[in-house]
């Protein structure tokens, strides 16, 4: 191996562990919301469908909709989480960010009058 090839490796295998860290650093954060209601797993590893809802979404909006949905101090039936792929917990995450704007025009509506 080259040492231009050894230095290419070792910098790609430091931020593939950086980008490792921060994986598990969010799905525990997530995780922590979910309250342990929750079943580890490969689909709970993959982060893919959070990070392309990071892209637009605030992560306290996401944050909110997985306790809404699965915390079972919020709602005693919520069933365990099991993939972030979850419907139930994709369109909650939509439901806050379609209706929470419409929400704010409504409050600032009311104190106006």
């Amino acid at each position: 191996m080259s040492v231009g090839a050894f230095a290419f490796w070792a910098t790609d295998s430091a931020a593939a562990a950086k980008q490792a860290a921060a994986d598990r650093e969010l799905r525990d954060k997530l995780l922590a919301c979910c309250n342990g209601n929750f079943t580890l797993g490969p689909a709970l590893d993959d982060l893919s469908p959070i990070k392309l809802i990071l892209e637009v979404v605030p992560l306290d909006h996401i944050m909110f909709a997985i306790r809404q949905k699965v915390d079972r101090r919020c709602y005693p039936a919520n069933p365990t989480l099991t993939s972030w792929r979850d419907p139930r917990l994709l369109k909650a995450v939509e439901e806050r960010v379609v209706l929470a704007p419409d929400r704010k025009q409504r409050r600032a509506a009311r104190s106006d009058v």
